[in-house]
């Protein structure tokens, strides 16, 4: 079918072959083909803005920006105006497709489970002048960097334990921000940290400076998967004390590296208090 399919059936003759389709998503049609011209049918076009807004339940907007990515159309000039800009400090839970400018802290690639499938996730640690937040995305190669600072649009908050995240939509659009500026790393985290031996165990989660003693590798056999997985346990200290931690993969670090152990969980063992990387964590080289 290559005409309109406005101006071949009436919307109520449509409609009752197509229950989901309505008349905002027929209208939508013009706009995507602003996008991508004559060259894809109307049926096609139609039957993608369907799937995108009843399968994944995307906005009208997220749906076309995706039906135009995935027939090769140029949709990042269209992107700025349907997103709102927050900062970090201000995004709610009932916030829904927001862009934030932020620089990258850290990003950790993590293995997930999805219907017995084994897929990769990035958890993408970023801030701005007002806070910091975990942007979660599923692509293995995302155009960022850690210490870039980039504009991304198409973000949805959630909620686990109590913690605002980010979640990054497949219709979303990620941009280096040329001109944005923020005040260093080590600055923001030291005004943040804590000595070493003020840790106890009723701090939920801290940030540390200090100096890499030791750094050794060691495997376990993850007790739901059975896997043999490596972990890295380590001990850094300050001025003030000394204190072990663990990470799931490899950090890179050796004797004699300064750095910053950032939002490490607190855990207490025989009485012994140590650090470990949990999700929102990052390691920060000073």
């Amino acid at each position: 079918m290559t005409t309109d399919l406005v101006d071949n059936y009436t919307l109520k003759q449509y409609l009752r072959t197509n229950r989901y389709v309505t008349e905002d998503l027929l209208n939508q049609i013009s706009i995507v083909k602003e996008r991508l011209g004559d060259t894809i049918e109307d049926s096609i076009l139609l039957e993608g803005l369907n799937r995108y807004t009843h399968r994944y339940r995307m906005n009208l907007e997220a749906a076309s920006r995706a039906v135009i990515r995935d027939y090769g159309g140029n949709y990042s000039d269209c992107i700025a105006m349907q997103y709102t800009t927050k900062q970090i400090s201000d995004i709610s839970t009932t916030d829904s497709d927001i862009s934030i400018v932020a620089k990258v802290m850290s990003i950790n690639r993590k293995q997930v489970n999805v219907k017995g499938e084994s897929k990769t996730a990035l958890e993408v640690v970023v801030y701005d002048e007002t806070g910091e937040i975990v942007i979660n995305i599923w692509d293995n190669e995302p155009p960022i960097e850690k210490g870039g600072i980039y504009r991304f649009s198409g973000c949805s908050p959630k909620v686990y334990n109590n913690v605002i995240s980010l979640y990054f939509s497949r219709s979303g659009i990620i941009e280096h921000e040329e001109n944005a500026n923020f005040r260093s790393l080590e600055e923001k985290l030291r005004n943040r940290s804590t000595d070493i031996s003020k840790i106890s165990a009723r701090m939920r989660l801290v940030t540390v400076f200090g100096v890499v003693e030791y750094i050794n590798k060691s495997e376990y056999q993850d007790r739901r998967t059975f896997e043999i997985k490596e972990r890295f346990n380590g001990m850094i200290n300050d001025d003030t004390g000394r204190i072990g931690f663990v990470v799931w993969d490899d950090p890179d670090l050796k004797a004699g590296d300064v750095i910053c152990l950032h939002n490490f969980a607190i855990n207490v063992f025989k009485g012994v208090e140590s650090l470990k990387k949990v999700s929102g964590s990052s390691i920060v080289r000073v």
